[in-house]
């Protein structure tokens, strides 16, 4: 049990800011995402707590105890890497146990946490096998497995599941998910550029930008309730379109400046006047669902979701609609707006 807290955290290279006034509070068995794009600063963050970065300015703290100045060997933190990071020349029962016998544990202990955290992961009838006989999913649950048996106060997860193809993201996805629900008061800090990642995992997601924490809050707080533009259009698959009043036929803009509407919000206008008219310039059928890339008057694109089944082609035009509660409204500085009770004609 552990629970983390980030005090105006700080980070920068020379002149350069990575991270700015870093402030969280993560209770003890909480399970937190961070994201955000590409050189945000989230794994300096991750590593910054795990001890293999120094702290600019703040202080972390894990159950109180001010941990700027310990080594990451002492902090009680175990990381998994998106390398996997194992050694190559040993088994997977060596690798499991290799970090155990340094730390001097008695070989009856050492054998029953490297069985129970093989047969937690599925790992147990490859434990004699080396990692070069492994799928690229069984090394990173060797990875992960080797973390467990440290019973760390701490997880951290620097972007564990990058380097493997889809279908085993989703194996591996769910493997994690059983180990959160296996370990519940075992904090774990996990970083991803993959929202759905972050969106089935995550109990809470930390949504950063440029150093700066945008949004902390459940997967569904973010995807209903976004703070701001940028969040927005981060969280959600496709990502929601941004259009401006002129383009709408239905709405009383007042002081919004954009209008954020996700793709799975519009649906065919077949009665009543439409909210938006585009043109569709390409179509992705995909089975149970067909995106439509369309294009509006202004020039703006426009993205809709649309039922599978649904008879569209490249050329044509197309009127869509979507419920007032679920257009998203933003202010020229890019904040929301609240959503409005009605659409009426313009």
């Amino acid at each position: 049990m552990a629970r983390l807290i980030l005090d105006r955290i700080g980070k920068s290279y020379g002149p350069t800011p990575v991270l700015r006034d870093i402030n969280l509070d993560l209770p003890s068995g909480e399970f937190v995402v961070f994201v955000g794009p590409s050189g945000c600063g989230k794994s300096t963050l991750l590593r910054m707590i795990a001890g293999l970065e120094s702290i600019s300015s703040g202080e972390i703290r894990v159950d109180d105890q001010r941990m700027n100045e310990v080594p990451a060997a002492r902090r009680g933190v175990a990381m998994v890497f998106q390398n996997y990071a194992l050694y190559p020349h040993m088994t997977v029962r060596g690798n499991l146990s290799y970090g155990l016998k340094i730390a001097g544990l008695p070989q009856s202990e050492i054998a029953a946490k490297v069985s129970a955290a093989a047969e937690k992961l599925q790992l147990t009838p490859y434990l004699d096998r080396r990692p070069g006989q492994l799928s690229g999913g069984q090394r990173q649950r060797v990875a992960i497995g080797r973390a467990i048996v440290r019973d760390p106060r701490l997880f951290l997860f620097d972007e564990p599941l990058s380097n493997l193809d889809a279908a085993l993201r989703a194996e591996t996805r769910i493997e994690i998910a059983r180990l959160k629900a296996a370990m519940p008061q075992t904090t774990m800090v996990y970083v991803t550029h993959d929202q759905v990642e972050a969106m089935t995992l995550a109990d809470r997601i930390v949504v950063i930008n440029a150093g700066r924490i945008e949004q902390v809050g459940s997967p569904l707080e973010l995807y209903h309730r976004p703070a701001n533009r940028f969040v927005a259009g981060f969280i959600g698959s496709p990502a929601m379109n941004f259009v401006v009043p002129g383009d709408l036929y239905r709405f009383p803009a007042e002081e919004a400046t954009s209008i954020g509407i996700r793709p799975e919000d519009l649906r065919p206008a077949v009665a009543g006047p439409p909210l938006l008219v585009g043109q569709v310039e390409h179509c992705e059928r995909l089975g149970e669902v067909t995106i439509a890339h369309l294009r509006l008057a202004s020039g703006s694109p426009l993205v809709a979701k649309l039922p599978g089944d649904f008879v569209i082609a490249s050329g044509d035009s197309l009127g869509l609609t979507a419920d007032a509660a679920r257009l998203h409204r933003f202010d020229p500085n890019g904040l929301r707006l609240p959503s409005p009770a009605t659409l009426a004609p313009r």
